[in-house]
């Protein structure tokens, strides 16, 4: 042979395979993973390519939205193989990859449980969705909270209270934390609560109940953790939703969002308005059998308060790469709270016969502002289902609380005589920074190993005063008049807290089990510092907080699931103030620097059931206390009385949860779910022999009813027993609300009409007695509201997003807002 044909020969041998794997022509699959009860998107679900032979071709991750992409796979017929812990491992295709061209985007739907063949979308999604370590509830159509904060829509959820004063509880534990989108808010400030009032109902997609939270997730909070989940925007283009509400007896909201997404970037901004007036009323009576002048004490309140609340939120991400991305977001709030308040007190003896008459009037002043950044940075490997992510945030909340005073005597027919006490006033300003540092990462050990670790580190700093005194000029004059300080009886206070944690979590899925164990360590460096004496308090302590889940799915319609943790719970920094407070003379308030953190130790058990015309889940759960903080009465002489805080000894819980959904016809969906506890509590710390024990029944029900496609009806009703506290009991309360909802424009609008608390049965009742004490309290705030709300969403819609715009018509629209 010729030396050139050799030498062709050997060159054509070697480019052979090159040519080949060149000319075989490569695709692309692409696509979104959701959750088929609430539509959400699911991260980290590992996603695998198998060929027609069940080998792994190739495999991604889903992102934060649920999305992923995976390259370079040649032409062929393939299956997707999708697995995730607490899911069952599911397989979706064939799919055929014809390149070239863009590929047709997927919308993949994993579900929990369900009779028969896996499904890529329902009409409509279950309303509640029973995780590994979680219970989701799809509040977004939610008709009878439209118009409403997050408060009113957390007051639907089984098991979780809101009461009047805005106090948050679950399973009647007051020890919630509130995490927007599975983290911290920087619009908390120093209240654990505040962002129910901030927040739009209509933001909101979907609230996650975690009983027993894994190590990833701050301790804080002995009942748990609620995460509300915002609306986002999945859409390319630019997108954008509106709705304008008004409501009986001056009261206005709005809430706007746009949204615009390209293949590089994603830039959102989210602005809403809150416009209130409410009436409150109440009445005290109140016997001190050891005060011989005038042991009665008769007191009727009455006034009203206004709030104007606005929030704003605008960020971007950025895609660096197929697995980078890179976002950044601030947030700005902007409160004010005015209210008057007129309080008339009779004093007589123990015949009942008058000895003294006045009235105390209070004008109250309550502005604020928060103002907040994140950055956040997320990076993904080659190998499926390892990733890191990063986020630094930062927030200052400052408010100022200014109170006014003036109590005037009164003659028996309710006249001044003329016999006014000096105008007194108060003054509370206070600043908190939080800070926070978090590094997560994700690393699959094989197919079927999981791990997890992560660091964190946060940073709270309160400085705040109570400055107390006389103002030289009338209530209500306006002229400005510096107050005269009381040195005796204001104070100011500084309160730091450091809080460094690492966790490490491991997570096994093996066949129909699913098991995961994670440890968490936490060293608390905190002080708290009287700035008028520089007298300090010092608390540090290390803890560590292991947590388990365990999860078996016999068949696909029958899970069970065990879980334990164990938690902490942070005295609040009022509850730690020793200074005493005289915004009410009858009625002092002082903290107790000396308080321990609470801690729980909670086991749960349940079990979930999914049949053709619903679902039924039970679960019975234990929970251990110790250094439990409750309020305590102190009697200071005549009927002035103090209200402070102390630790009791330590107490369990047992109870039964059930949530019950029924579909009878496909018009109709009910749900109902309630709560049977019994809580014991050892309190003879603060009282010899004191156990407390309380039994209950908790009750909520929720019927929707569409007629037709167009209307659609929704009422709910919820019910708590009366509970016993350390020194009362509180009465049983009880409400109802009623919606109608019409969608019109091609399921783009909706107008709906609701009213909250339909009877007007809501309202607090109060009975406390002691040895030196008995009083019984009536408080109630306007709480029967009509609202008439008119929402309408607008944008470019994908040809592959098609088949869920009947699902976003009957769910009530809704989307591009993303907090």
């Amino acid at each position: 042979m010729k030396l050139w044909l050799l030498a062709f020969v050997c060159i054509v041998c070697f480019l052979w395979k090159p040519l080949v794997l060149h000319a075989q022509e490569t695709g692309a699959i692409k696509g979104m993973v959701v959750d088929s009860s609430t539509q959400a998107p699911l991260e980290y679900v590992t996603i695998l390519v198998l060929n027609a032979e069940d080998s792994i071709l190739s495999g991604a991750i889903s992102d934060t939205t649920g999305q992923f992409h995976l390259k370079g796979i040649p032409k062929g017929s393939y299956r997707l193989r999708l697995k995730f812990i607490g899911y069952p491992t599911t397989d979706f295709g064939p799919y055929k990859i014809n390149p070239p061209g863009t590929p047709k985007p997927l919308r993949l739907a994993l579900l929990e449980s369900q009779i028969g063949p896996v499904v890529e979308i329902t009409d409509k999604a279950n309303y509640v969705a029973n995780k590994i370590d979680r219970k989701v509830y799809a509040v977004d159509r939610n008709m009878v909270t439209q118009g409403g904060s997050a408060a009113e829509l957390l007051n639907t959820i089984p098991s979780v209270e809101v009461d009047m004063d805005g106090q948050l509880s679950l399973r009647g534990n007051a020890n919630v934390t509130v995490f927007i989108d599975g983290k911290p808010s920087t619009l908390t400030g120093t209240s654990r609560s505040a962002i129910l009032d901030q927040l739009p109902a209509s933001m909101i997609k979907s609230v996650e109940v975690i009983t027993n939270p894994s190590a990833k997730y701050d301790p804080d909070g002995t009942a748990g953790i609620i995460n509300i989940v915002t609306k986002k925007e999945s859409r390319q283009g630019l997108n954008g939703n509106i709705s304008v509400g008004i409501g009986t007896n001056n009261k206005f909201n709005t809430a706007a969002s746009l949204n615009l997404r390209r293949k590089k970037f994603n830039a959102y901004a989210n602005y809403s308005f809150r416009y209130e007036d409410r009436w409150n009323e109440g009445e005290v009576a109140m016997f001190t059998p050891t005060d011989t002048l005038s042991p009665w004490l008769f007191t009727e309140s009455g006034g009203e308060r206004r709030s104007v609340e606005q929030l704003l939120k605008a960020g971007v991400d950025f895609n660096l790469g197929p697995k980078s991305s890179l976002g950044v977001a601030g947030t700005v709030t902007a409160n004010r709270r005015t209210g008057v308040e007129e309080n008339v007190f009779l004093e007589s003896n123990a015949d009942l016969q008058a000895m003294e008459r006045y009235i105390r009037n209070t004008e109250e002043t309550e502005p604020s502002r928060n103002v907040g950044g994140e950055l956040y940075f997320q990076r993904q490997f080659a190998k499926p289902g390892r990733q890191l992510d990063a986020r630094v945030a930062v927030s200052q909340n400052t408010e100022q609380d200014e109170e006014v005073y003036k109590t005037d005597s009164l003659d028996a027919f309710g006249q001044s005589t003329g016999a006014a006490s000096p105008t007194l006033s108060g003054s509370s300003p206070q600043t908190f920074v939080l800070g926070t540092a978090q590094l997560d990462y994700v690393h699959p050990i094989g197919e079927k190993v999981r791990m997890e670790a992560g660091l964190k580190s946060s940073l709270r700093d309160l400085q705040a005063a109570y400055l107390y005194g006389v103002l030289p000029d009338p209530i209500g004059s306006g002229s400005g008049a510096a107050l005269i300080v009381d040195s005796s009886i204001s104070n100011s206070f500084r309160y730091q807290e450091q809080v460094h944690a690492a966790y490490l979590i491991l997570g096994r899925s093996l066949g129909k089990f699913s098991a995961e164990a994670g440890l968490r360590a936490e060293q608390a460096l905190t002080g708290f510092t009287l700035l008028n004496n520089d007298s300090t308090y010092t608390n540090n302590y290390f803890n560590v907080f292991p947590s388990a889940h365990l999860s078996w799915q016999p068949v696909q319609a029958h899970e069970l699931r065990a879980a334990y943790s164990r938690r902490i719970n942070r005295p609040e920094t009022d509850n730690l103030n020793p200074f005493t407070e005289y915004a009410n003379p009858k009625r002092l308030r002082r903290g107790n620097p000396l308080l321990q953190p609470e801690y729980i130790q909670s086991l749960e058990l349940s079990d979930a059931w999914r049949f053709k015309a619903g679902s039924l889940s039970s679960t019975v759960y234990y929970r251990r206390f110790k250094n439990t903080v409750t309020r305590v009465i102190e009697q200071l002489g005549g009927d002035t009385l103090q209200f402070t805080f102390a630790n009791m000894l330590n107490g369990h819980a047992v109870g039964l949860e059930l949530i019950g959904q029924l579909r009878p016809a496909k018009w109709l969906d009910l749900t109902l779910s309630s709560n049977l506890f019994r809580t014991s509590m050892d309190a003879s710390n603060l009282e010899a022999g004191l156990q407390l024990v309380n039994y209950g029944v908790d009750g909520r029900f929720m019927g929707t009813a569409s007629l037709g496609k167009r209307w659609s009806l929704q009422s709910s009703y919820n019910y708590q027993p009366p509970r016993q506290g350390p020194q009362g009991r509180i009465g049983a309360r009880h409400s109802m609300d009623a919606a109608v909802k019409h969608t019109f424009m091609k399921g783009k609008a909706n107008l709906n009409l609701r009213v909250s608390d339909v009877f007007n049965t809501m309202a607090f009742r109060i009975h406390a007695e002691d040895d030196g004490l008995v009083s019984d309290q009536y408080r109630k705030r306007e709480t029967r509201i009509g609202f008439l709300t008119f929402s309408y969403r607008f944008g470019q819609e994908e040809k592959g997003q098609r088949k869920q715009r009947k699902e976003d018509r009957e769910g009530g629209g809704g989307g591009g807002f993303d907090f």
